[in-house]
């Protein structure tokens, strides 16, 4: 009975005091192209069943699927990215699941950002007038109508033919 005790109390306190998978993500590189990885204790490669990369809006930059290791090239610099990764078995180091972290680079390198405040409201969002540009499926302007090609203007999808 007392084995049995002691073996409940040091499962009860590892679980409490594991971190998340998020506690060990270290990324380098630069604003355009940066890898980031897991750095587990005892062991050398850590498999993430998936990485996501999205901007703050939404728009994904990067994803990855059963990797140790997660890259992402943009063809614009970045000064704000969230990353969500997520585990299907962690292990004796960490819980299963996905979790997002949100990094900043500060002109140097990437530094997580912890969200210390919370909104204090809303404000309604401003309608933005049509500008009548058009822009190829790559988000290139254009300046001239295509013919036979797919184009974007006003939000709305068009072909000339």
């Amino acid at each position: 009975m007392k084995k049995l005790l002691l073996v409940l109390l040091m499962f009860f306190t590892l679980k409490s005091t594991s971190q998340t998978i998020c506690d060990s993500v270290n990324i380098s590189g630069s604003n355009w192209q940066w890898t980031a990885n897991v750095g587990t204790p005892g062991a050398a490669i850590f498999m993430i069943d998936s990485w996501v990369t999205t901007d703050p809006l939404g728009n994904i930059l990067g994803q990855d699927i059963i990797s140790s290791y997660h890259s992402v090239f943009t063809n614009k610099p970045q000064d704000t990215i969230v990353m969500c990764l997520t585990v299907s078995f962690g292990g004796p180091w960490f819980f299963p699941g996905t979790c997002c972290l949100t990094f900043v680079w500060d002109g140097v390198r990437w530094v997580k950002h912890y969200i210390s405040v919370w909104p204090s409201g809303l404000n309604e969002i401003q309608y933005i007038e049509d500008d009548n540009k058009m822009y190829d499926l790559f988000g290139r302007e254009l300046f001239t109508t295509p013919k036979n090609i797919m184009y974007i203007k006003n939000n709305k999808l068009y072909i000339e033919k």
